[in-house]
């Protein structure tokens, strides 16, 4: 009110000319006036000057950072508030906040130099109270006093004069995020628990009555007990519904265990097993064996329609077994032994798989997928065999490996019912099948092996074979 009063006041005591020399002071007034120091308000006069001059400016408040509507400021270059007064340039494209340099008590502060990754820099000023020198950026420098935060180019209240964090570029795994969001592609990781069950190996007498009686120890009595593993698969699926993936597991130890009772001279190592001429007499027996399996795949996948996949990629399996005969006798004559012949062989399969998976059942709660794939491999084959025999004095170890053994196969069966908990979450339950041929295993390196001759003499026999299956259950995560 007393502003407009006295403008209008001076205006009608002087003349014309006056009135224009009045306002040209004005106007320089305004001009050089320290901000917040002019009174708030607009004048009532229809001369457009005036109202442009003096027009509604508010004084800021003390100690906040100044938020202009309008991104051509230096400003608002710096971030929003809604950040948290963040220094990643959120408005008009971020970052920026390179070379950006601060008046502070005839010091120089420098936000954001060089080397933090920082483009797009604004330069102007501001009173930082009581800063003096202080360095921010990737440079890391600490700065001594508190900023002091005048609402202009981010002088920050409560914030230390040391490395501003928000300027520095963003991580890896911000990079890959990143990445994967602008992708369009899915991830997906599986975690299942294995729960498997192999079969017994081929007919192979081992053990009969003494005097060439029925036999008492075969190989194919040998069914195993349960062995558990871990799986673990990784995919990750393309717009189109073309995939990509990893999966690794495995399962060991296991284990059959046949043993004969106790009969005096009741027994005979069945011929051509041990050595030509076998051992007879014997009092018992008893045979274990171990086994145990592992594989590491990468396959890529083709989506053909929406229920089907072909897919193609590279397999390792290794399949591993250790046997180990045991006999005893003696026990009458009062001069006890016992004779042991082990053999410990890796089959390591190499190559190219081929097949297809297929969803064949969909329901709200329930999905069945399925998978069959198998492919031709080569095998390296390692041998491991020893031979003690404590009557005859034998104490023979042989070893001996074959590189490309032979060609090997190895299919897959699969198919696994699955259960939303979640959008991103699903319960896994499924079948599990896997045949393996053309493996060396140790019931078939019997016959083919003499442990006791000087020097021991072998071969590798890989006409064997085995079935492994059994259940899994297990999670799969999506995101």
């Amino acid at each position: 009110m007393s502003v407009r009063v006295t403008w209008n006041f001076l205006a009608n005591a002087f003349s014309p000319v006056s009135k224009e020399m009045l306002t040209a002071v004005a106007l320089t007034a305004a001009v050089f006036a320290p901000a917040g120091r002019l009174p708030a308000g607009s004048f009532d006069s229809a001369d457009q000057t005036e109202s442009v001059l003096l027009g509604d400016i508010a004084e800021p408040e003390p100690h906040s950072p100044a938020t202009p509507s309008s991104p051509s400021t230096t400003a608002e270059a710096y971030g929003s508030t809604d950040h948290s007064q963040d220094f990643t340039g959120t408005i008009g494209g971020c970052p920026n906040c390179n070379g950006v340099s601060c008046t502070c008590d005839g010091g120089s502060i420098i936000m954001g130099s060089g080397s933090d990754g920082c483009s797009n820099g604004i330069g102007g000023s501001c009173n930082c109270g009581h800063c003096s020198g202080e360095q921010y950026g990737s440079s890391g420098q600490g700065g001594s006093g508190d900023c002091e935060d005048d609402g202009i180019l981010g002088c920050i209240a409560d914030r230390h004069c040391g490395r501003m964090v928000d300027c520095d570029p963003p991580g890896l795994f911000q990079k890959l995020a990143k990445l994967h969001k602008n992708s369009g592609a899915c991830w997906a990781g599986r975690a299942d628990a294995l729960f498997l069950w192999r079969n017994a190996p081929d007919s192979l007498p081992l053990m009969t009555v003494t005097g060439g009686g029925p036999v008492v120890l075969n190989a194919n009595q040998l069914e195993s007990t349960m062995a558990a593993g871990p799986r673990f698969s990784l995919f990750r699926t393309d717009a189109c519904g073309n995939a990509w993936e990893t999966t690794y597991f495995r399962a060991f130890n296991f284990r059959s265990q046949q043993t004969l009772p106790f009969i005096d001279q009741g027994y005979d190592v069945s011929p051509n097993i041990l050595t030509p001429t076998g051992e007879t007499g014997l009092d018992g027996a008893s045979m274990n064996l171990g086994s145990g399996i592992q594989s590491f795949e990468v396959n890529r996948y083709h989506c053909h329609g929406p229920n089907l996949r072909f897919l193609a990629g590279f397999r390792w399996v290794e399949w591993r077994e250790s046997a180990t005969l045991s006999t005893n006798g003696g026990t009458t004559s009062g001069t006890p032994f016992t004779d042991t012949y082990q053999s410990n062989v890796f089959n390591s399969l190499y190559g190219g798989q081929i097949g297809f998976d297929a969803r064949v059942l969909s329901l709200k709660w329930l999905r069945v997928d399925s998978v069959m794939k198998g492919g031709a491999y080569g095998n390296n084959v390692a041998v491991n065999s020893l031979l003690v025999q404590e009557n005859a004095g034998v104490n023979q170890p042989y070893s001996f490996s074959q590189s490309p053994a032979s060609c090997g196969f190895v299919g897959e069966l699969g198919f696994t019912g699955v259960l939303p908990i979640t959008n991103c979450l699903d319960l896994r339950v499924g079948y599990l099948g896997l045949w393996l041929q053309g493996l060396a295993q140790p019931t078939r390196q019997y016959p083919v092996e003499d442990l006791a001759a000087v020097p021991p003499t072998g071969t590798i026999d890989t006409r064997g074979g085995t079935v492994v299956q059994g259940v899994s259950l297990g999670l799969e995560g999506r995101w």
